[in-house]
């Protein structure tokens, strides 16, 4: 059997791959193990890992406007009428960036792994097997999963 790489499964590149897994470690979602027979685990059960934990680690905090300028430059000519503009804006995408961000606080990993997969607890799966094909995974899955 020859072994799918992580990369090639995702159908990412192996770098963007590398980049997003040192994220996951410098948030603390998961731990590198150095070595021949090293890799990757997850640091907490999946219970204990917050959806925003999880995007703030990929995306950074979330911060959907960042004022660049536009608006004074679009209303030069009024600016007395339009001098609050960024910040009128800004308060709206902040009260939506606090919302954003107590809805992805309420929910787990393990609950978006649950209600994804249909099942009432996550398999253990040990990516370290060697799994040459999709088949095989969704196999390997299946033997895993307690179905609902």
């Amino acid at each position: 059997m020859t072994r799918t790489s992580a990369h090639t499964r995702l159908g990412g590149s192996s770098s963007y791959l590398k980049k997003i897994m040192r994220k996951l470690v410098v948030g603390k979602i998961v731990h590198s193990i150095p070595g021949t027979n090293g890799g990757f685990t997850v640091s907490r059960l999946p219970s204990q890992i917050s959806m925003y934990e999880l995007v703030t680690a990929v995306e950074g905090e979330i911060q959907s406007y960042r004022p660049t300028g536009i608006i004074d430059n679009v209303f030069a000519d009024i600016h007395s009428y339009v001098k609050d503009g960024n910040k009128i804006i800004s308060q709206v995408f902040d009260e939506a960036d606090e919302k954003w961000v107590a809805a992805l606080k309420q929910h787990s990993v393990n609950e978006l792994l649950l209600n994804l997969l249909h099942v009432s607890q996550v398999p253990k799966i040990d990516w370290n097997e060697s799994i040459s094909s999709p088949e095989d995974f969704r196999q390997q899955l299946l033997d895993n999963l307690k179905i609902v």
